[in-house]
């Protein structure tokens, strides 16, 4: 069973980051808020996934396709912008094939700090990004570089489905990835510790040889409304 929390000291972020992207989505489901970035895992060839893991305030990227003088020019701009701890999101084009976030990119985003990518998008240089430790969330890999522009940057984007606005919370792990509105981050923070707890009581009860029906009817407490 988890020790007690002293969360009045902690941020919602630091709260959410402490708990499984499971548990904060289960205590989201109950609070009738649609979270999950479906189809956005971590990226493939990581050598220890479940390690890797980030949460933190979204820096919101929108590229858009781009030709002649424009082409590639100004596709690290968003990284001057970011703030430690910051989550960079690029929401890639319809379509698109081709890397949208490299080793380059990486070691300038490192470097400011950033917790780590999340994007619709593929990435690349992937042994650079996990030698690295720079966590990265996508819809695959490529080893080509996509030539675009960034359109936007702190404006809303929908990413898999899910608006994403800046500063909202992105919690990603080996499950998955979710978006948090960030004026419910408290909220969602101060249930997801409820289930958390709830969770370890029932597994503690299942090791005792109690049923799972009896678990949940006498330990999993109702959201109260």
């Amino acid at each position: 069973m988890s020790s007690p929390r002293s969360s009045s000291s902690l941020s919602a972020v630091e709260r959410l980051a402490k708990l499984s992207t499971c548990v904060v989505a289960d205590a989201m489901v109950e609070l009738r808020m649609r979270c999950h970035l479906v189809g956005v895992e971590q990226a493939q060839g990581y050598d220890a996934p479940l390690g890797v893991s980030i949460c933190g305030p979204a820096l919101t990227v929108k590229l858009v396709p781009t030709t002649g003088a424009r082409l590639g020019s100004n596709l690290d701009d968003y990284v001057s912008k970011a703030r430690a701890g910051q989550v960079v999101v690029i929401n890639a084009p319809d379509g698109c094939t081709k890397s949208v976030f490299g080793g380059m990119l990486a070691t300038m985003s490192k470097m400011k700090g950033v917790a780590g990518v999340v994007t619709d998008g593929r990435v690349g240089d992937v042994r650079e990004l996990c030698a690295m430790n720079f966590p990265a969330f996508s819809t695959g890999t490529s080893m080509f570089y996509y030539p675009g522009a960034v359109a936007e940057v702190n404006t809303p984007i929908v990413l898999a489905g899910r608006l994403v606005r800046h500063n909202d919370i992105i919690h990603g792990d080996m499950n998955g990835v979710i978006v948090i509105p960030a004026e419910r981050a408290e909220e969602v923070a101060t249930r997801a510790e409820t289930l958390e707890d709830q969770d370890n009581q029932i597994s503690q009860a299942l090791y005792a040889g109690e049923s799972l029906q009896r678990c949940l009817d006498r330990l999993r407490s109702p959201l109260e409304t």
